[in-house]
């Protein structure tokens, strides 16, 4: 199992509404792909914490890395963990 963190800042600041529906659609997707984690966002940046299935994870950075809605991605960390 991998457990990945990063973060990133908004191309723009984001409204609790906007916040809402990134978080609803990211609980849906990724529980079809056994992923969980936190996301946290503060002053435009983002930081997250994705864990499950080193493939879903890895595709679902990949895809993160694409979304135009934010910029300056890190990766602080990409680790194997036994337990979530």
């Amino acid at each position: 199992m991998l457990s990945l963190i990063y973060v990133s800042t908004a191309v723009k600041p984001l409204s609790d509404e906007e916040l809402l529906d990134i978080l609803k659609l990211s609980r849906e997707n990724n529980a079809t792909k056994e992923i969980t984690g936190l996301l946290l966002y503060k002053g435009g940046n983002f930081m997250q914490v994705l864990e499950g299935p080193d493939e879903a994870v890895e595709a679902l950075y990949k895809k993160i890395e694409a979304d135009p809605h934010h910029k300056d991605l890190n990766v602080l960390s990409r680790e194997q963990i036994s337990a979530r």
